[in-house]
């Protein structure tokens, strides 16, 4: 077995907690089902290798508040992170066009991370972050439906 991929989550302020909480526990589940399928019970023993270890990160390391005023806490700041195999950026629901402009360093740093071979995972409105990179010109995406008519056309993201 080769070493677990790194999965970075991101988080921001007014980000979706649903899509962060989604996000930890799909990778939590792959994790555990790997090691049923090798014949361990993870329930009464530690996991000897996982398939994904997973952290989770904001722009300067500090608790992030979520819709809802839910607060979240992470394991990061995006500047002790030197490289991860995938990143997921969550929706923000309906702030993403007022969130958008603060988010100018994560958008740097998922364009390093792009750089240095990272896969980058958007969820919902989260594509609106990673089109905002640049990394999505003359490709297609998937984001909510309801601001499915805005991630392609003026003003762009990239505006």
């Amino acid at each position: 077995m080769t070493a677990p991929m790194k999965v970075t989550v991101l988080m921001a302020d007014m980000c979706s907690a649903t899509s962060v909480a989604a996000t930890l526990e799909f990778f939590e589940c792959a994790n555990v089902l790997y090691q049923y399928a090798e014949g361990r019970q993870p329930a009464l023993q530690p996991p000897k290798v996982n398939l994904f270890e997973v952290e989770t990160a904001s722009i300067d390391g500090l608790p992030v508040y979520c819709t809802g005023n839910l607060e979240l806490k992470l394991n990061k700041a995006l500047h002790d992170i030197e490289r991860t195999g995938l990143i997921v950026v969550p929706g923000f629901m309906f702030s993403i066009l007022s969130v958008l402009p603060k988010l100018e360093p994560m958008v740097g740093w998922l364009k390093q991370q792009h750089d240095k071979g990272s896969y980058i995972a958007s969820i919902c409105t989260g594509a609106f972050v990673v089109a905002k990179t640049g990394l999505l010109d003359s490709r297609s995406a998937t984001t909510h439906w309801l601001f499915s008519c805005l991630l392609y056309t003026s003003p762009s993201p990239r505006d």
